[in-house]
């Protein structure tokens, strides 16, 4: 009994790669010699209804997999964005916020002073709130070259560490953290503005 084709039931030519009737395309040439025995030896053979079955079984579990992987991420992004940040001197950046009101005097201070060296630290402070992304971006990448491109290149200032300054403003920084507009007060930069990371500023 000849080969049968699947889509029209007509018979098909030994070793053709389509049905002469329909046009249907096949992948794998009609064999040659008689067919299985059986009421429609269709061409090409059609997957038994148990492997169909089978694979879809196993797509429905990988995309359950996916959907709780997914599901989990985002909880425990949700948890770390939920965690009180710490500034240096222990406390979060918005009770630190709540005693610092825009127009306060304040000074400039890394670490707090604990990495100071006789007070020689200098405090980095941005041009623009753009180039104060641009530092936290670079710094979190450890990207020492895009950081002092752009320390050196004119989108930041070397200021003296403890130089009195104002806050004028809030802004949000990387990763939502807030970031103070302050204007120096005091030093070869004075009545500059400029923008530093909210833990930097001490009253």
């Amino acid at each position: 009994m000849p080969y049968r084709c699947q889509t029209c039931t007509k018979t098909l030519t030994e070793g053709s790669l389509s049905c002469g009737s329909c046009g249907k395309r096949f992948s794998v040439p009609v064999p040659s010699g008689e067919a299985p025995a059986g009421p429609f030896p269709a061409w090409p053979p059609q997957k038994s209804r148990q492997a169909k079955s089978g694979n879809s079984l196993i797509n429905v579990s990988v995309g359950v997999l996916v959907v709780l992987g997914l599901i989990v991420a985002c909880f425990f992004l949700f948890v770390v964005s939920q965690r009180p940040q710490q500034t240096s001197d222990g406390l979060d950046p918005q009770k630190q916020a709540a005693y610092i009101n825009i127009g306060d005097d304040g000074y400039l201070s890394l670490r707090n002073g604990a990495s100071d060296v006789d007070g020689a630290s200098k405090v980095i402070v941005a041009a623009t709130q753009d180039d104060e992304t641009k530092l936290n971006d670079a710094a979190v990448a450890k990207d020492k070259v895009g950081y002092d491109n752009i320390v050196y290149g004119g989108g930041a200032y070397l200021i003296q560490n403890h130089t009195r300054a104002k806050l004028i403003g809030y802004g949000d920084g990387f990763t939502g953290a807030t970031v103070y507009h302050v204007r120096i007060e005091s030093g070869p930069f004075q009545d500059q503005d400029g923008w530093i990371p909210q833990e930097w500023f001490k009253k």
